[in-house]
């Protein structure tokens, strides 16, 4: 059982969120500027605050949950690009995929995609017509020989796994 499930199901046994939520409530300060509660605790790994429950949780996935419900398999994103915040307002699910994108366009996430990265074999015209032609009926095989690369590339890009920006 993964710790997203848990934090999940801890928080819905009983007295276990109210007496969670009073333990968070006295671990941030709010800044009037920006609205964040900043998480005045212990940070961990990446930047994100983080305390003991059973096991180590964050305390921004801690407070999404004891507000607003569930995470599931989700992400919990921050709107404010605070890690220490957990004010619930400021924080919305997401896959990784959206982080990632929204990482991206907000200028957070600094790794070179596509062409820009210095070992790409394939333009994005290239993985374009790839695309293109797997929907018209082209297998792996032909498409790897066509393009000069491996089946398993192919598979990567149709897959979303590389090139999943375009």
């Amino acid at each position: 059982m993964n710790r997203k499930k848990n934090l999940d199901e801890i928080v819905n046994l009983p007295d276990v969120r109210s007496k969670m939520k009073k333990s968070l409530d006295k671990k941030y300060i709010i800044d009037a500027h920006t609205g964040c509660w900043n998480w005045t605790r212990a940070v961990h790994g990446g930047g994100y605050g983080g305390f003991s429950y059973g096991g180590t949780v964050l305390a921004h996935r801690a407070s999404y949950v004891i507000h607003k419900g569930p995470i599931g398999d989700k992400c919990v994103l921050h709107s404010c690009d605070n890690k220490r915040c957990v004010n619930p307002d400021h924080l919305s699910l997401g896959t990784k995929g959206d982080n990632n994108r929204e990482a991206y366009a907000r200028g957070l996430q600094t790794t070179l995609r596509g062409e820009e990265a210095g070992n790409s074999k394939l333009t994005k015209k290239q993985v374009l017509k790839i695309r293109e032609m797997y929907s018209e009926g082209y297998g792996y095989k032909s498409l790897s020989e066509d393009f000069n690369t491996s089946e398993s590339n192919i598979h990567a890009i149709l897959s979303r796994k590389t090139w999943h920006h375009i």
